[in-house]
């Protein structure tokens, strides 16, 4: 009888584990950031161009997308959407997000940008993905990459 129970047991945790799905994080690149019309003087708004690859076989339905955006020591932007659409299992995603700034920060980043401008400068992404549904359901990422003054005045058209 225990023999029994033992076995069934064991053939019912391994019928649980054909159903569990291996589930990789999305990634997240930042493709262009501008800034927007208007604001206030200590309170700039920028626009993040963001591609969402996700190399799962489910779609994922994003809740809530939470950043911050720093080139070097500075932060230039931080914000918030619930406004990301849905990406297709295996694909990617291009939409995009808007944030607010210091101008001062951003001020004295440009600045120091401006004296080389030949240079690149080191940016990190962090967000904070939040799914509708599913597990895990919600996802803490850091990017990095790098950008230069030109790149803020190309993509600022």
């Amino acid at each position: 009888m225990k023999s029994a129970l033992a076995f069934l047991l064991v053939l019912t945790l391994q019928g649980c584990s054909l159903f569990r799905q291996e589930f990789n994080e999305p990634d997240v690149r930042v493709l262009a950031i501008s800034r927007l019309p208007g604001g206030s003087l200590l309170d700039q708004r920028f626009a993040l161009q963001l591609a969402m690859t996700n190399p799962n076989d489910l779609e994922l339905d994003i809740r809530q997308l939470a950043f911050i955006c720093h080139v070097g020591e500075t932060e230039l932007v931080r914000g918030t959407s619930t406004d990301v659409p849905p990406v297709a299992p295996f694909g990617e995603t291009r939409f995009t997000v808007q944030g607010s700034a210091n101008l001062i920060a951003v001020a004295k980043l440009l600045r120091k940008m401006q004296k080389h401008p030949d240079q690149r400068f080191g940016y990190t992404l962090q967000a904070d993905i939040e799914l509708e549904h599913g597990w895990p359901s919600t996802f803490h990422l850091t990017r990095d990459g790098d950008i230069g003054f030109r790149d803020l005045l190309e993509r600022a058209r």
